[in-house]
């Protein structure tokens, strides 16, 4: 005998389904794309804090109080916000304090620091979600904010996005998967996300490769006593 859906788990159904069949219509129909459709995918596009994102609601999940989520939402928009309005300045400021050469560990630390809270036990987790959720407002801040597209349907699709992968997820694990069931498939996740963020750190730690031309011709490592050569 099927259970018949209450209306909660329908409105979660829906919700949960609204992202994914965007993202399909816009990859499998012909069309110029709009800003807020832009801004949707871009958010999606910063993989690794997207996961985190996502690991960030599931957690949250988990909490009995349902009510905490609001908290948790203000408390990454109040960092997400400010960040995407006062991106230029920001930087000033990091830049006056010599903060600006180690903002690349920003987002895998994030995303690392979302990971392990997936493994905190249940007395420690509302206060994992707290200190995850700033720092997830920032990192993706900075993205949406260093993006030429400052406008604002653009940057209204990537918050859209943003808010789903909190707030969607979260609510599908509340009303369909049972603790026991959650708790080990966020663990995994967890896992990975601490190795996707590491991944991350040593990457952004490794020098940049020099490209060569296609055409074949050398190009000296400095302007200064260089000989071009044809």
């Amino acid at each position: 005998m099927i259970k018949r859906l209450s209306p909660t788990q329908v409105r979660t159904l829906a919700l949960f389904a609204v992202l994914p069949t965007l993202v399909a219509a816009s990859q499998l129909i012909p069309h110029e794309f709009f800003f807020p459709e832009m801004g949707a995918l871009f958010t999606l596009s910063v993989y690794d804090v997207a996961l985190a994102m996502i690991g960030l609601g599931l957690n949250a999940a988990q909490i009995s109080d349902t009510r905490f989520s609001l908290p948790l939402i203000a408390l990454f928009l109040c960092a997400l916000l400010p960040t995407v309005q006062f991106t230029e300045p920001l930087l000033r400021f990091f830049e006056r304090f010599a903060m600006d050469g180690n903002l690349y560990a920003l987002p895998p630390s994030a995303v690392v620091l979302a990971g392990l809270g997936l493994w905190t036990p249940d007395r420690r987790r509302r206060a994992a979600c707290l200190i995850v959720a700033p720092l997830l407002g920032l990192t993706l801040g900075l993205f949406i904010g260093l993006e030429d597209l400052a406008i604002p349907s653009f940057i209204g699709g990537a918050i859209a996005s943003a808010l789903w992968c909190l707030v969607a997820p979260s609510l599908l694990a509340r009303h369909f998967v049972p603790a026991r069931p959650l708790r080990i498939a966020t663990r995994i996740l967890g896992s990975w996300l601490v190795v996707i963020g590491l991944i991350v750190f040593l990457t952004a730690l490794l020098p940049a490769r020099e490209q060569a031309p296609a055409d074949g011709t050398i190009l000296p490592f400095s302007d200064e006593g260089s000989v071009p050569q044809e």
